[in-house]
C-alpha cells in the first residue's frame, strides 16, 4: 500500500521538492548575491598587504564595522584607530569601548573647541576645516584602510578605490569598500550577525562627530 501511495502522489512529491529547492534558492540568494563583493574586498585587502601591516581607520560606524569584519578574515597584519574628535556621541563611545577592545583611540592635535577657536567660524559643509586637525592628522607613512563608499556622495563618487592622500604624499589609502550599497552594508552586517551603533535604529544616517555638518537625521 506505501508504494501505491508513492506513485499516486508522485506529481505531488515533485511539486514539493521543486518547491523546496526554490525556497532555498530563495533564501540563500542574498548570501549568493554578496559572495562577489565580498571577494573582491578580501582579494584587495591582502593583494596590499604592506610590511607594516595595514593602518585600519575605524569610525564605529556601519562601514567601519564591516571593514573590520572583512580584514579579520584574512591573515594581514593589521592594527585599527578610532580618532577621538572630542564631540563623539556617549553611544558610540560606549560601542566602541563594549564591541572594540583592541581598537586604538588616537588623540586629534587639538579640541573641536580650539579648532572653532583658531579658525573663528564653526565647520561648515563648505569649510570642513576640522576633519583636518581631529581625523586626518594621523597614519603618516601608511597604507590605510578605510570605509569611504562612492555611493555617500557626489564628492565621494569622484574619488578612487586607491588613492594618494593629496596633503601628505606618504599616505595611500584603500577603499575596499568603494563600489557597496548602503544595501549590501546592512545586509552585510545581519547575515554576519555584527553589532553595530543603537544610534542607527534612532534614525541617524551618520554617527560620526557631533558638530559634522554632514551629519542627517
Amino acid at each position: 500500500m506505501r508504494e501505491c501511495r508513492f506513485f499516486i502522489n508522485k506529481d505531488w512529491m515533485i511539486r514539493a521538492i521543486l518547491q523546496n529547492c526554490l525556497s532555498y534558492r530563495a533564501g540563500n540568494g542574498r548570501r549568493y548575491q554578496m559572495d562577489l563583493p565580498c571577494r573582491k574586498a578580501i582579494e584587495l585587502i591582502k593583494r596590499y598587504e604592506p610590511v607594516k601591516g595595514y593602518f585600519v581607520s575605524f569610525s564605529g560606524g556601519k562601514d567601519s564595522v564591516v571593514l573590520l569584519d572583512l580584514v579579520k578574515r584574512t591573515t594581514v597584519r593589521y592594527r585599527a584607530f578610532f580618532n577621538i574628535t572630542t564631540v563623539d556621541s556617549p553611544e558610540l563611545l560606549q560601542f566602541i569601548h563594549k564591541y572594540y577592545p583592541d581598537v586604538k583611540w588616537l588623540k586629534p592635535q587639538a579640541t573641536m573647541r580650539q579648532a572653532i577657536i583658531k579658525n573663528q567660524y564653526p565647520p561648515t559643509r563648505i569649510a570642513r576645516y576640522c576633519c583636518g586637525c581631529l581625523k586626518e592628522c594621523h597614519g603618516h607613512g601608511r597604507i590605510i584602510l578605510t570605509g569611504i563608499r562612492r555611493a555617500e556622495s557626489t564628492k565621494r563618487a569622484k574619488r578612487k578605490e586607491i588613492e594618494v592622500d593629496y596633503n601628505d604624499r606618504t599616505k595611500i589609502f584603500i577603499h575596499p569598500l568603494f563600489s557597496w550599497s548602503t544595501q549590501q552594508i546592512w545586509q552585510y552586517i545581519r547575515t554576519n550577525n555584527l553589532s553595530y551603533c543603537a544610534l542607527y535604529d534612532e534614525g541617524f544616517k551618520r554617527i560620526g562627530c557631533g558638530l559634522c555638518p554632514m551629519q542627517t537625521t
